[in-house]
C-alpha cells in the first residue's frame, strides 16, 4: 500500500502545479498605476456641482471599409456606485458597500448605406483610483437594422466577467471570463481623473467593446503600444492639447485622443486609423463641437428641448 500512496500523492501534486502552471500562463502584463491625488479642491468643483458634462462630436467612424459622418456624445457625471450590485446606488447604502464613480456614456450615431447603427458604451471607473485601479463595470450596445448586440464586463474576484447577447449565431447568448488588465473603454474616464494614469510602452489591453462586436473577435487580451506627446495637428478646439495614441500590435489599428493639458482635462477629439484588407489605411477624425454643463435628467420637459441647440442639434 505503501508505493500506492506515493504514487497517489504525486498525482495529486502533479495536478496542482499544472494548475499553478495554467494559472501562470494567464497572467498578464498589467503597469502599476502611479498614485495620484485625483481630488483637488479643483476636482471637487468641477465633477460635484451636481452637473453633468455634456459635449457633442462630429464623428467620423470606419465601418465596412468605408469612414462614415456622424455624431457622437460623451456624457461624464459622478454617482455613488454599488460595488457589490454593481449598479446606480438610488436608495440609502444601509451598510452595503459602495463607491463614487467617474461615468462616461458614449453614444455613436451613423448610417451605413440606407440603413444606421446607434452605439452606446457606459464605464463605471471609481475616483478612489489608488484603492481601487480598475474600473467596476462596462456595458455596451449596438442596435442597427439588422438587430441588437449587447454586452457587459463586471469586476468579479480580479477578473473581468463577460455577458453577451447577439443576433449573430456564432455569438448568440454567451458567458466568459477575461484577465482585468486595461480596458480601452476606460482610458477615456481615467484620462479625466489624471492623464498620468494613462500607461506608456507596451502593456496588456482588452479592445472597446463595440470593436471587438465590430470585429466578432471575441474577448481576449492584446499588446498594444501607447506613447504621449505634445499635439502639433490643427483642426481641434482648444489650447495647450496633448495626443495620446495607442497602437495594437496585431489589429492594423491605432488610436490617438487629443485631450487639454490642464484639468479638467477635456477631450478636443481622436483619429481613428485601420488598414482594410486591400491594405489601405483609413483615417477617422472626430473633433468636438459644442461643450456645456448641465443637470440634464431634470431637463426632461418638452420646454428643455430648445437647449439641445446648445450641443449643435437642430
Amino acid at each position: 500500500m505503501k508505493p500506492l500512496k506515493i504514487v497517489l500523492l504525486s498525482f495529486i501534486a502533479a495536478i496542482f502545479a499544472g494548475c499553478n502552471a495554467q494559472q501562470a500562463s494567464q497572467d498578464h502584463s498589467v503597469p502599476e498605476q502611479p498614485k495620484v491625488d485625483v481630488q483637488t479642491p479643483d476636482f471637487r468643483d468641477y465633477w460635484y456641482a451636481g452637473e453633468a458634462e455634456l459635449s457633442h462630436y462630429d464623428l467620423e467612424q470606419i465601418r465596412y471599409g468605408e469612414v462614415r459622418d456622424g455624431d457622437a456624445m460623451m456624457i461624464f457625471v459622478t454617482e455613488d456606485f454599488l460595488t457589490d450590485e454593481q449598479v446606480k446606488l438610488e436608495s440609502p447604502a444601509n451598510g452595503r458597500d459602495t463607491e463614487t464613480v467617474l461615468k462616461l456614456n458614449f453614444l455613436k450615431e451613423f448610417v451605413t448605406g440606407i440603413y444606421e447603427y446607434k452605439v452606446m458604451t457606459s464605464t463605471f471607473t471609481p475616483i478612489n483610483i489608488n484603492q481601487k485601479p480598475r474600473s467596476l463595470k462596462v456595458s455596451s450596445s449596438s442596435q442597427e437594422w439588422c438587430g441588437t448586440t449587447w454586452s457587459q464586463l463586471n469586476l468579479r474576484g480580479g477578473q473581468y466577467h463577460v455577458e453577451g447577447h447577439s443576433y449573430f449565431e456564432d455569438e448568440a447568448d454567451y458567458e466568459d471570463t477575461v484577465g482585468a488588465v486595461w480596458l480601452e473603454d476606460e482610458i477615456w474616464t481615467k484620462l479625466r481623473l489624471s492623464p498620468k494614469l494613462l500607461p506608456e510602452g507596451e502593456f496588456d489591453i482588452i479592445p472597446a467593446s463595440f470593436g471587438v462586436r465590430r470585429a466578432h473577435s471575441g474577448w481576449s487580451v492584446e499588446k498594444a503600444t501607447a506613447t504621449k506627446k505634445e499635439w502639433t495637428g490643427e483642426g481641434m478646439p482648444g489650447e495647450n492639447l496633448v495626443a495620446y495614441k495607442i497602437e495594437y500590435n496585431n489589429r492594423n489599428r491605432n488610436l490617438t485622443i487629443i485631450y487639454e493639458r490642464e484639468a479638467p482635462y477635456r477631450v478636443a477629439g481622436w483619429i481613428q486609423k485601420q488598414k482594410t484588407d486591400s491594405g489601405e489605411t483609413l483615417t477617422a477624425t472626430s473633433v468636438r463641437t459644442h461643450s456645456i454643463k448641465e443637470p440634464y435628467w431634470r431637463q426632461n420637459s418638452n420646454a428643455d428641448e430648445g437647449m439641445r441647440k446648445k450641443l449643435g442639434f437642430e
